[in-house]
């Protein structure tokens, strides 16, 4: 019997790349293109970006500062939006 040390080259081989799996993710799933809102009925519509926003702000405005946190990927951005709304928490 032979053993065969597979090194890290070997497994990362195999592996694809960011943009093929995010490809191929795209492709696979439905991405939501426009903003929904759920309604009372419990069921997601389609609504203009005026009004998606509108809700979030409603929703924000209801929050102590102390008590939002945001995680994103894009990290500036979430930063200066959640100082603004005088809040530290990233």
């Amino acid at each position: 019997m032979t053993v065969k040390l597979v090194g890290i080259e070997d497994i990362n081989e195999e592996r694809i790349s960011d943009k093929t799996r995010l490809c191929y993710d795209g492709l696979k799933r439905q991405r939501l293109n426009d903003p929904m809102i759920r309604g009372t009925d419990g069921r997601f519509k389609a609504v203009s970006w005026h009004d998606a926003f509108a809700v979030v702000a409603e929703i924000a405005h209801q929050v102590k500062p102390e008590e939002i946190v945001g995680i994103a990927e894009s990290m500036m951005a979430l930063k200066d939006f959640l100082n603004k709304m005088g809040s530290n928490n990233v």
